[in-house]
């Protein structure tokens, strides 16, 4: 669901005269990637190479999203 409504909004947040609000729906959707990833390190019953994976990738979803925020808050200065 995440990847459907980033592939909507990135393209309206990246060009060069942006949707007002498409960058923080990019943003909002890279920063619910991570919390759904951390969501699903914490299920019971799935192997310790499995948590791992999904533990750590909030890192960089968190990340992106935070840099995508700040490029898209002083694009306009």
């Amino acid at each position: 669901m995440y990847h459907k409504a980033l592939a909507l909004a990135l393209p309206q947040a990246t060009a060069s005269h942006p949707n007002e609000q498409a960058p923080y729906s990019s943003a909002d959707c890279y920063a619910e990637f991570g919390e759904a990833e951390a969501i699903l390190a914490t299920v019971r019953g799935q192997s310790r190479r499995n948590q791992i994976a999904h533990g750590t990738r909030p890192i960089p979803d968190t990340r992106a999203a935070w840099e995508f925020g700040m490029r898209s808050k002083n694009r306009g200065r």
